[in-house]
């Protein structure tokens, strides 16, 4: 679940930020890194809600154009990062993008770094 506070704040403060990545010519892969607890995640699902017009279901992770891989407690698997290159490499249900979130990618092991590098 987003925290709509710690979002909010987030999208004030990086105003210019924001507006590039909502611009439809912007693409690319993008990292949040910070200390936990400070709204990373919260912020690229705000983000992810106006670039693909859809708060619902971005905030309940069931847009078909927004996967989140989240391992939080457990290592990210070659396994999961295979899953999200088919998934990228299929054409957007919905629009014309469509954005994948790696929450707590320290947690991936080599192999799973290795196969995600060479996707982006």
């Amino acid at each position: 679940m987003i925290d709509r506070e710690i979002a909010n704040f987030h999208i004030n403060n990086q105003e210019s930020l924001v507006k590039h990545l909502i611009k439809d010519n912007t693409y690319g892969s993008f990292l949040f890194v910070g200390q936990n607890g400070i709204g990373k995640k919260d912020f690229a699902f705000a983000i992810s809600e106006e670039i693909l017009n859809d708060r619902t279901r971005i905030a309940k992770e069931i847009h078909p154009d927004c996967l989140c891989i989240d391992n939080r407690e457990e290592k990210i698997l070659v396994d999961d990062i295979n899953k999200l290159e088919e998934w990228t490499f299929s054409k957007p249900f919905e629009g014309n993008r469509k954005i994948g979130i790696i929450e707590s990618a320290e947690n991936m092991n080599t192999v799973a770094q290795n196969k995600l590098l060479k996707i982006l």
